[in-house]
């Protein structure tokens, strides 16, 4: 992407929050969006403990009074989340050693994803009881291949910069439906991290943590897009985190794709 594109991009994104005064609505930001926070509510009422599925128990009384509603409201229990449960732990059996193999490239690469990852140790522990669980809950989420912390160091005029000499540590997430703001899969993905950025609130304008934070990933970059300025303004910055330049958008979403 182009400085100009993604700068139309965040004037787009600023409009429709000023519209729905900071709230990401489904109104507001397309019909993709919309189907995605569908699909994982009706698929919430599955595989979570009560969840209550609106839409259907209004269309299926319409005409019951609010106690009504509110009493079996208390009362409803999701009578299909042991099946599901029953279907993620038949999935999880490819997870087996005798069903997988895994080449690796050399002791170093293996040591580091199956030993070192940050967090999970073994990348495959993180598959199989995170982006496993995902796929089926929230097949519309992103899989993103993030940086990890950066290895940063003041330069002579105290400025942050990135230590050239320290290898990245890849890291992967995953950015839930309802956190995916625009998505291309050829050319973009901005999502809505979950760090805050020091905005002005109040009559006082007085500095606070309440300002929405994005991230932009494109084919050849990572940028960090912090709000700026007066809360209800919506103003943002444009922050290059790392250009990682692989020709490609490290971004997918878990359902299949053709």
């Amino acid at each position: 992407m182009q400085e100009e594109q993604i700068q139309n991009l965040l004037t787009d994104l600023s409009g429709k929050l000023k519209r729905s005064r900071g709230e990401i609505r489904p109104k507001e930001f397309g019909s993709n969006y919309q189907r995605a926070l569908d699909v994982m509510q009706q698929i919430s009422v599955h595989c979570k403990d009560r969840v209550w599925p609106e839409q259907l128990m209004k269309a299926k009384a319409p005409n019951e009074t609010e106690q009504e509603l509110n009493y079996r409201k208390n009362i409803f229990e999701p009578i299909t989340k042991p099946y599901w449960d029953r279907a993620l732990n038949a999935l999880n059996r490819i997870w087996a050693e005798q069903n997988y193999s895994i080449s690796w490239k050399d002791a170093e690469l293996q040591n580091y994803f199956t030993a070192d990852y940050p967090i999970y140790r073994s990348i495959v522990t993180y598959f199989k009881t995170i982006v496993t669980h995902y796929k089926i809950n929230d097949p519309n989420a992103v899989f993103i291949c993030d940086i990890g912390k950066l290895p940063l160091i003041s330069d002579d005029e105290g400025n942050l910069q990135i230590d050239q000499s320290k290898e990245l540590e890849p890291l992967c997430k995953i950015y839930p439906s309802d956190k995916v703001i625009y998505f291309d899969m050829n050319e973009y993905c901005l999502v809505l991290g979950s760090d805050k950025s020091a905005v002005g609130t109040g009559s006082d304008n007085k500095a606070e943590m309440a300002g929405l934070v994005f991230y932009l990933f494109t084919d050849n970059e990572i940028y960090r897009i912090p709000q700026k300025g007066r809360k209800t303004d919506y103003s943002f910055d444009m922050q290059l985190l790392y250009a990682h330049n692989l020709g490609y958008l490290p971004c997918r979403r878990l359902v299949a794709s053709n």
